[in-house]
């Protein structure tokens, strides 16, 4: 299999093999461990993912959104904060269960490949809305 790769997917085989040698991955020992790794790992569906990047950059370059637009980014940042809160919880307890540090933990979900966090995305992409003469009180 290795032979019928070409030279590039090659190197990013290798790339990514190096990578997943390096991680100190968490592998849940319990259901309950399971269901708060869930938590931590939960993101947004890629449809929303594509949605939300695509309405940021709109807004980001300057481009007007309409008022269903505006509110619908409003709501997927509003989801992305809700799991951000409750990714930092299940931490929170997943460390208290696993006596492994806060820190430590994050860090080993971090560097798990293809993992973005609610809690890095946040809602500083939001606009500051304050001067539209649309908006409801």
């Amino acid at each position: 299999m290795v032979e019928t790769l070409p030279q590039k997917q090659l190197a990013d085989a290798v790339r990514f093999l190096e990578l997943l040698s390096k991680l100190e991955m968490y592998v849940p020992k319990t259901k309950q461990e399971a269901e708060l790794v869930a938590t931590i790992q939960r993101r947004l569906s890629s449809e929303e993912q594509q949605r939300l990047d695509h309405l940021r950059d709109r807004n980001q370059q300057g481009v007007s959104l309409a008022d269903s637009e505006y509110k619908e980014l409003i709501g997927l940042e509003d989801k992305l904060e809700k799991f951000a809160l409750e990714r930092l919880n299940a931490l929170i307890q997943l460390a208290d269960l696993t006596h492994i540090g806060l820190a430590t933990l994050n860090q080993r979900f971090k560097a798990m490949p293809n993992n973005s966090h609610a809690i890095e995305s946040g809602a500083s992409h939001i606009p500051d809305q304050a001067n539209r003469s649309d908006q409801s009180p």
